[in-house]
C-alpha cells in the first residue's frame, strides 16, 4: 500500500462495513503514506475498518519543503497496526497520525513499537489524541525522538512504556493516560494520570509535576499493584494549585480502620493536592497522610481525628484547636474530617454525628454527651465560624 508516496495521493475508507486489509508481500516496500517529496493522506472515518499486518510507514521525506504524510482515525473507526513509525526528514515537512473522535481506536498488536520522529531528521511529526480518541500502543516503547510531539488533548493513551528522553515533547493537556513506565519527566497540565490498567502501578524515572490535573487511584485491597494503584517517582514529585487526587473504590472493598495504603513513593514530595475526591467506602473513611517522600491513605472511623479508634473528646479538641484553619485538603488528621480543606462547622458536624463510636481508650473514660462538650469548647475558646477564602 502506498498513498502519496512521491506524488500526491489520498484514500478514503468512510462507513461501517468499509474495510481494509494490508497484507504486505514485499518487506522492502513498507505500507507508506506521503514520502520522497509526496503528499500522502490515509482517512478511516465513520466506523469503517482498516488492518495492516506489517510496518506502517508515516513519512514526510525528501528535499520538498510540502512533503507530508497523515493518517487519520476519525468518527468511531478502528484501524489495526503492528509498528508505526512517524518520520519527517526534510526541515518542512510533516508527519502526523490523529485519532479524534470517541470510538475511534487504534490498536497495535504485540510488542510493537510507535516512534514518533526520527533522530537525525529535522522534519516534524505528530501524534495527536483528541475528542475521545483512543490509542492502545503495543508492549514495544513509545518513542518521542528530537522533533516529534506527542498530544494528549482529551483522547486515551494506553501503553507500557514511554521514553521521553530524546528531546520531543509529551503534551499532557487533558485526556487520560495509562502507563507502566514513563521515562524522562513527566509534566501533567491537565486532564488523569491513572496508573496501570485496573489496577497498577505507574513508574516515572525523571521527576513528574502535577499541576492542574487528577491523579486517579483505584482501591480494590491492600496490596500496591495488584489490589490498588500507585505512583512510583524516581525524583520529586510535585503538586502545585488544581491539582486533584481522586480515589475510587471499583468492586467495594471493605476497609477496616487501621489500614494504610502508600499510594505515592517519590525521592522527594513538594506541594499538596488542593482537591480531594474520596469516595465512601462502606468499612472506613479514608484520610490522606503526607510525608516527606510519601502520600498513603490511612483508613479510620468518621471522625477519629487521632485515630485511636474512639471518636470523643481528643477528636473534638483537635477541630475546636485547628477552628477557622485552612488546611490541605483530604487529611482529616489535621481536624479535617469533611476533606474540604478548612475547618469549621462541617468537621464538627462529623465528630458529632459519629460521637462515641468506636471503643473507649481506657476503661472508666467519664464520657460527656456531645452537646455539653461542644458547649464547653466553644465556652473556653470564644470563637465563631469565619471562612477565609483559600486563594
Amino acid at each position: 500500500m502506498e498513498v502519496g508516496l512521491g506524488s500526491a495521493g489520498t484514500m478514503n475508507l468512510d462507513g461501517m462495513g468499509s474495510s481494509l486489509t494490508v497484507n504486505n508481500p514485499n518487506p522492502a516496500q513498507l505500507p507508506t503514506v506521503g514520502g520522497y517529496n509526496g503528499i500522502g493522506k490515509l482517512t478511516i472515518r465513520n466506523k469503517a475498518n482498516a488492518t495492516i499486518d506489517d510496518e506502517l510507514l508515516i513519512s514526510a521525506s525528501g528535499i520538498s519543503s510540502n512533503s507530508t504524510g497523515t493518517v487519520n482515525v476519525q468518527s468511531g473507526a478502528t484501524l489495526n497496526a503492528d509498528d508505526i513509525r512517524i518520520i519527517a526528514e526534510n526541515g518542512a515537512g510533516t508527519g502526523t497520525l490523529n485519532i479524534d473522535g470517541a470510538g475511534s481506536v487504534l490498536t497495535q498488536n504485540g510488542a510493537s513499537v510507535l516512534d514518533i520522529g526520527q533522530a537525525g531528521a529535522n522534519g516534524l511529526a505528530f501524534l495527536n489524541l483528541i475528542n475521545g480518541g483512543t490509542l492502545n500502543a503495543g508492549t514495544g516503547n513509545v518513542t518521542v525522538n528530537n522533533h516529534g510531539t506527542i498530544n494528549l488533548n482529551g483522547g486515551t493513551l494506553n501503553a507500557t512504556t514511554i521514553d521521553h528522553t530524546h528531546g520531543g515533547a509529551f503534551n499532557f493537556n487533558s485526556g487520560t493516560l495509562h502507563v507502566d513506565t514513563f521515562t524522562g519527566f513527566l509534566d501533567q497540565l491537565g486532564g488523569v494520570l491513572a496508573p496501570g490498567n485496573s489496577p497498577g502501578i505507574t513508574e516515572v524515572t525523571a521527576g513528574y509535576s502535577n499541576n492542574s490535573g487528577t491523579l486517579e487511584i483505584e482501591m480494590d485491597g491492600l496490596t500496591a499493584g495488584t489490589h490498588f494503584d500507585q505512583l512510583q517517582v524516581s525524583g520529586n514529585a510535585h503538586f502545585d494549585a488544581g491539582s486533584v487526587l481522586k480515589v475510587v473504590f471499583p468492586n467495594a472493598f471493605t476497609y477496616t480502620p487501621g489500614d494504610s495504603m502508600i499510594i505515592l513513593e517519590a525521592d522527594s514530595l513538594t506541594g499538596a493536592f488542593s482537591q480531594v475526591d474520596i469516595a465512601t467506602n462502606p468499612g472506613a473513611a479514608l484520610g490522606v497522610v503526607y510525608g516527606a517522600t510519601t502520600v498513603t491513605l490511612l483508613a479510620g472511623l468518621p471522625g477519629d481525628l487521632n485515630n485511636d479508634g474512639f471518636v470523643g473528646i481528643a477528636d473534638l479538641n483537635i477541630v475546636l484547636g485547628n477552628w477557622n484553619n485552612d488546611v490541605a485538603p483530604g487529611v482529616w488528621l489535621n481536624g479535617d474530617p469533611s476533606g474540604d480543606g478548612f475547618i469549621g462547622i462541617a468537621d464538627l458536624n462529623v465528630v458529632l454525628g459519629n460521637w462515641n463510636t468506636g471503643t473507649p481508650p481506657g476503661i472508666g473514660t467519664n464520657i460527656p454527651e456531645p452537646v455539653s462538650a461542644i458547649l464547653m469548647g466553644l465556652g473556653l475558646l470564644g470563637i465563631s465560624q469565619k471562612r477565609t477564602p483559600v486563594g
